[in-house]
């Protein structure tokens, strides 16, 4: 739950992402896949959010050319990045390569809206400022180099990085192991 101002709210997003355990999708995904219902537990990660001017997923490997081992796929969209870990939208598509902080552009995109913290709380959204393109070289490398470094500490399976921007400083949100094919 993003933005969560003041401890009534901060309460209720508590209760709301522990409850998530027992929604429809939480409990058909574990019933697909064998996962006793009484071995799981929620946990709540809180922390401060970063008012982004664009955000994104970078998977540490091309995921449109697997013979590419040098190849890192960097997914963005204006704003807050969840229309892209939600799949909600097509985001702008870029292969970094490790080797040379060289950029293949895959898409770019063209939403006219994006979201952003509500100073009340919560998102709304509201028109681009300016549009024009999200990754720019600079950005992407700086994104690319970023992924590399987390991939040298993290693990030896590709990580799936969230990243933000906030103006052009990079920020790592969350880190993961790859599981996609």
């Amino acid at each position: 739950m993003p933005n969560v101002v003041g401890k009534a709210a901060l309460g209720a997003a508590i209760k709301t992402v522990w409850a998530s355990l027992w929604n429809l999708r939480a409990v058909e995904e574990r019933t697909t896949f064998g996962i006793d219902h009484r071995q799981v537990f929620s946990a709540v990660l809180i922390q401060v959010g970063v008012a982004a001017t664009a955000a994104g997923v970078l998977v540490s490997k091309n995921l449109f050319d697997p013979r590419d081992d040098d190849g890192y796929t960097i997914n963005a969209k204006w704003g807050l990045g969840m229309r892209v870990v939600e799949g909600q939208k097509i985001p702008e598509q870029i292969i970094f390569d490790a080797t040379n902080d060289g950029t293949k552009i895959i898409s770019r995109a063209d939403d006219p809206t994006m979201l952003v913290f509500d100073e009340r709380g919560g998102i709304k959204e509201m028109a681009v400022p300016g549009g024009g393109v999200i990754l720019t070289e600079q950005r992407a490398q700086a994104v690319g180099r970023a992924g590399v470094r987390v991939r040298v500490r993290v693990s030896r399976r590709p990580p799936d990085v969230e990243w933000v921007l906030e103006g052009e400083k990079v920020w790592i949100v969350q880190c993961r192991p790859y599981i996609g094919q």
